[in-house]
């Protein structure tokens, strides 16, 4: 009896075992699943985010930025030396990307090829950030969902779209803040430093964008910090010359910064049509409604506009406001559970207000803040992981429906708006369309003026470049034309604006004296600037104007 019952129970502890074994492996092959599917859907999204990026890339429209640095480099022929430098080419940009332009484009390769090389490092490297966000978010948050959402967040923002279509190196500003992040998270992960690698990494970076100056001073800080609180004395001063070798290196670009006098040139159209995005006291009553109306309205803006839809409406203040939310609870999240990003973000959020409050920096939904958007996802994330983490099971549920929600919802919102969006954005200038104004109207002059560069780079048959010099207007006369007569077409074609009398009077003389007869116009008014922001900022719209005239007397 007794053994009976022993063997009975053992039966019992076997299936019980058994039963616990392939429960593990059901909540294992369970794990498993969500992992693969985890990962096919930001292969997808990345997949996604690539193919709108490069089918966007040569067909937006090109701005004075975008194609002005390329002319300009293009007229400076094969001389790299010359192409680096800032009085030559009249562009002020950090020279990694420049340096990379000036191999990719020539003269030879016609409009529409220097267009895509120009813009070719900015696409590779806003396809790069997506890699980069994807990558450091999985290191550092463990809510798989919290990452999905910050990747989704920069896969489908129409201001990283757009500035991976453009030659200004602004996407490489995001990839520099990713690295230099990454670069502290890896350090402090292994409590030493490299002393050369760090250097060399965060000259880079200054290299690549002169907002990085500001963060890497922030990163440097951030490691003296945590390496005299843990007492390691001996990766302290390795840090310390770490941080003075770097600013050796980029000594070179500092002299040429003060050399050019580029030290202030952060604020100019970024203010905002009303100057709403500088800081300004002087003449304020409450000083303390001003900045707390200041930071709320302008946090509010630049969210919308990066990672929402540019329209201010319900729909957009909602997951506008989501993001918000998620991006506060991340700031509090990481100091609660004394993450080691915690210093690190407060030195970079301090320095930044301090840049903001002193007037060197506009708080805009401007490409000149795209640089802080690593940390916008981060906190973003961090937040999501604070409210999926709730103890209280309801409370927990309504997160979690709420940011599904949110997620869904910013995905319909673009998806929705794709289409119209693409059509404003599109280029509508093209070899095709000067060869169609000649075939018409068989000018001796065709001249871009307002900051319309495009004619600079195109090479027109049986038309010869008559180019007035720098960025003024760009016009081409036809070969055969010996003198200008009474009969002859002239056009001018803007981007920019309607034409004035000191446009006529910038060529007049290469058309001579004579009266100008309108015989033709076409103008089309467009409001789509090439921030993403609507109504936000002065700025060259993707407008078009032409104009015909005739010779009367020449």
């Amino acid at each position: 009896m007794e053994k009976t019952i022993y063997a009975a129970g053992r039966r019992q502890c076997t299936m019980r075992k058994q039963q616990g074994l392939k429960d593990a492996k059901r909540m294992e092959n369970s794990i498993s699943q969500k992992e693969y599917a985890w990962k096919i859907l930001v292969f997808l999204t990345l997949l996604v985010g690539i193919c709108i990026r490069g089918l966007l890339s040569w067909q937006h429209f090109t701005h004075y930025d975008d194609i002005g640095l390329v002319a300009s480099l293009c007229r400076l022929g094969e001389n790299f030396i010359k192409r680096l430098n800032y009085r030559d080419i009249g562009w002020t940009y950090a020279p990694f990307q420049v340096g990379i332009i000036s191999l990719l484009i020539d003269e030879k390769w016609g409009y529409i090829g220097n267009i895509i090389l120009g813009r070719l490092p900015s696409l590779v490297f806003s396809i790069m950030n997506i890699v980069l966000i994807t990558y450091l978010l999985v290191k550092v948050c463990h809510n798989r969902f919290a990452v999905f959402f910050s990747v989704v967040l920069i896969t489908f923002s129409w201001e990283n779209i757009i500035y991976a279509s453009q030659a200004e190196p602004y996407s490489i500003g995001v990839t520099a803040m990713l690295l230099c992040m990454l670069s502290y998270f890896w350090i402090v992960e292994k409590g030493k430093i490299n002393v050369i690698a760090a250097a060399i990494i965060c000259a880079w970076e200054c290299y690549a964008s002169y907002q990085m100056f500001v963060y890497v001073f922030s990163l440097y800080i951030s490691l003296y910090v945590y390496f005299a609180y843990r007492k390691k004395t001996q990766e302290l001063i390795k840090a310390i010359i770490s941080s003075v070798l770097s600013l050796i290196m980029c000594i070179p670009l500092l002299m040429k910064l003060q050399e050019y006098g580029l030290l202030g040139r952060s604020i100019n159209w970024n203010t905002g049509t009303e100057g709403q995005f500088l800081f300004q006291l002087e003449g304020v009553e409450n000083k303390f409604t001003y900045i707390i109306n200041f930071f709320v309205h302008n946090t509010a803006t630049l969210i919308r506009s990066f990672f929402v839809y540019k329209e201010q409406n319900l729909i957009s203040d909602i997951l506008s406001f989501a993001v918000f939310l998620a991006v506060l609870a991340g700031i509090l999240w990481i100091h609660y559970k004394k993450h080691l990003a915690a210093p690190f973000v407060d030195i970079c959020l301090f320095l930044t207000c301090i840049m903001i409050l002193m007037g060197k920096l506009t708080y805009s939904p401007s490409r000149h803040m795209l640089v802080i958007e690593p940390l916008i996802l981060f906190l973003c994330a961090m937040g999501i992981e604070f409210f999926w983490g709730f103890r209280k099971r309801e409370a927990a549920i309504a997160a979690k429906l709420i940011y599904m929600g949110a997620l869904l919802g910013i995905f319909v919102t673009f998806v929705l708006n794709f289409q119209a969006e693409f059509r404003l954005r599109k280029n509508r200038i093209s070899e095709k369309m000067v060869y169609e104004m000649i075939e018409e109207y068989n000018p001796v002059f065709i001249t871009f003026y307002g900051n319309t560069f495009d004619l600079d780079i195109m090479r027109i048959k049986n038309y010869d470049k008559m180019l007035p010099g720098g960025l003024g207007p760009q016009c081409i006369k036809r070969s055969s034309a010996k003198s200008v007569k009474k009969g002859d077409c002239v056009i001018f074609y803007s981007i920019a604006a309607a034409i004035q009398e000191e446009d006529i009077e910038n060529i007049r003389s290469l058309i001579g004296d004579g009266k100008l007869e309108l015989i033709e116009k076409s103008e089309y008014i467009s409001d789509t600037d090439v921030e993403y922001a609507k109504g936000e900022f002065y700025n060259i719209p993707n407008s078009s104007y032409m104009y015909v005239y005739k010779i009367d007397e020449p």
